[in-house]
């Protein structure tokens, strides 16, 4: 038994897609209404256009363009009516002109052919017309264009119409008749692409900006566009086969721009991770020697602690992210636990260089009672809890509430943060005051220890200067101050900024290292026979001062 599918069937309806294509997968459905929107160009060059002018007419030009629709139209169609437009440009002065055509209208199904058939026949004979077909995605990008055509005409065979108007009036269900009505395709959000149209051309040019997630998809070829179209519900259908066409694209341009920077690429990305590698290494020997070592682990040394396993986490999941390629559970775990410990880590360095910033302006000395220490640990690994916490929590809600519960921020492009705006507010911005903060409680301490060294002798001052320098080595490696250079390589795009960068933090445990454990203090408890160094009463008390620090 034959049946006629509804109206009111949707785009993908009765189809059924393998691979690229699809096909009917009911063959009884015939007779379906089409609604069809096209439109025509051929370019003339100079002798074209003049023999056009000399010999040829608009009407006689559209006339020929009748016969061909007639001719596709009458074998398949039950019934048609359609409206012809016809535009040109450069008429006067006879150099290349462009003849455009608009056809606009509705046509039905020859009860006796399948849908498969039909359209097959429709778009084939409508593509070797040798005119440039560009299809209208959407009803809402064509313009009242009958006004500024040349030359209007009717295509229409009256007698259906007349005697099935009952059809008209289902027209708004017809399906849009395109070669994207039987490829399979990838359906995008309406919150995902942006179309751009600009009337004042003909044909109009539109461009459709997708957002593919891990790219920008860019569709504004007519070859392309006809591919593409948007549903009655606002969403995009693409045809796979422009899609990956366009992705494939997109990834050769960029293989193209990076094995142009490959070699330079290739060089920090081995230099990170090595340094990474002989930081962690230098981290690891600094915790063993604190937690070794009880006389080490006072309120000063246990920041330090603190700080080095952070850090330490920080630096690991970093490297365990880049090698991470495969998008998933797994990466958007690793994402999230990248940035916990980054802002973790960033908090201990506020922690750390509060704790100087107070050592040298209180004017009274603290506390070291055991009641008061464990207190002030448990509340200062507390409140560093509470910061990474409160932050990745927020990336989480906003994320979710933007994305009506579709991701949560992290692992959707890489195994990090999903936007650069994420990354900004949540990364860039926090990293950014508590390093100003940082320098700021810095530029303090310096200049109360130079307020302290001028009450020592000149011969002592001279003896010092080395232990200055390293002084500001410890506190810029405490502060985190080295990651404004981070900071500024992002901003100017500069490779010596960023070597610089990858330089100083990539070596920041050994940085740690080198300025709290070796020392002799540190060595006189590792051998015990060995006696820490004598220094004058004026060191000695600078020393008392700045052992809350250098501990």
């Amino acid at each position: 038994m034959q049946f006629t599918c509804s109206f009111h069937i949707p785009l993908n309806a009765c189809l059924i897609c393998e691979q690229i294509r699809c096909h009917t997968a009911l063959p009884q459905i015939r007779g379906l209404g089409y609604h069809l929107q096209v439109w025509l160009s051929h370019q003339l060059n100079s002798i074209e256009a003049k023999f056009f002018y000399s010999t040829l007419t608009l009407a006689s030009q559209l006339s020929s363009l009748e016969q061909e629709l007639t001719s596709i139209f009458i074998p398949v169609s039950a019934g048609y009516n359609l409206f012809i437009s016809v535009f040109h440009d450069n008429y006067t002065n006879q150099s290349d002109m462009l003849m455009t055509y608009f056809i606009s209208g509705d046509l039905i199904a020859d009860i006796n052919l399948n849908r498969d058939s039909f359209e097959e026949f429709i778009l084939g004979n409508l593509s070797e017309l040798n005119l440039n077909a560009v299809f209208v995605p959407e009803e809402s990008l064509v313009d009242p264009y009958w006004s500024t055509a040349h030359l209007v005409s009717v295509l229409s065979s009256d007698d259906f119409f007349r005697e099935n108007n009952d059809i008209i009036y289902e027209s708004h269900h017809f399906l849009r008749l395109s070669p994207a009505l039987t490829c399979s395709f990838v359906t995008f959000d309406k919150s995902q692409f942006d179309v751009t149209f600009v009337a004042n051309s003909i044909p109009p040019r539109v461009k459709i900006i997708v957002d593919a997630n891990i790219t920008k998809v860019n569709i504004s070829e007519g070859k392309d566009l006809n591919m593409v179209q948007i549903t009655e519900d606002g969403n995009l259908n693409i045809c796979h086969e422009v899609l990956d066409r366009e992705l494939k694209n997109i990834m050769s341009k960029k293989v193209q721009v990076s094995s142009s920077e490959t070699g330079l690429s290739t060089v920090k990305y081995l230099l990170n991770l090595v340094l990474l590698c002989v930081s962690m290494l230098a981290l690891t020997l600094t915790i063993i020697t604190y937690l070794k070592f009880p006389s080490l682990q006072n309120l000063a040394g246990r920041n330090n602690i603190f700080l080095c396993i952070t850090l330490l986490l920080a630096q690991l999941f970093l490297i365990v992210g880049s090698e991470i390629t495969t998008i998933g559970p797994v990466c958007t775990t690793i994402g999230v636990c990248i940035h916990f410990c980054w802002m973790w880590a960033f908090t201990w360095t506020f922690i750390c260089s509060y704790s100087m910033f107070k050592v040298f302006t209180s004017k009274t000395r603290p506390s070291h009672k055991s009641n008061s220490l464990r207190l002030q640990t448990i509340k200062r690994f507390l409140i560093s809890l509470a910061v990474p916490i409160v932050i990745i929590a927020s990336v989480v809600i906003i994320s979710m509430v933007t994305t009506n519960g579709n991701n949560i921020g992290y692992g959707t492009t890489s195994c990090f943060l999903d936007t650069a705006i994420l990354t900004a507010l949540s990364v860039v911005a926090p990293l950014a005051i508590i390093v100003i903060i940082n320098l700021l409680f810095l530029f303090i301490t310096i200049g109360t220890i130079y307020k302290i060294r001028k009450f020592q002798s000149l011969e002592a001052n001279r003896k010092d200067n080395l232990k200055n320098l390293l002084i500001y080595i410890k506190l810029s490696s405490m502060t985190g101050g080295f990651w404004l250079l981070g900071i500024i390589a992002t901003v100017t795009q500069s490779d010596i900024i960023e070597f610089m960068s990858i330089l100083l933090n990539g070596l920041q445990g050994c940085f740690i290292f080198l300025s709290y454990i070796c020392n002799r203090r540190v060595l006189s408890l590792y051998l015990p026979e060995q006696k820490p160094e004598t220094t004058s009463i004026v060191s000695t008390n600078m020393s008392s001062e700045l052992k809350c620090i250098s501990q």
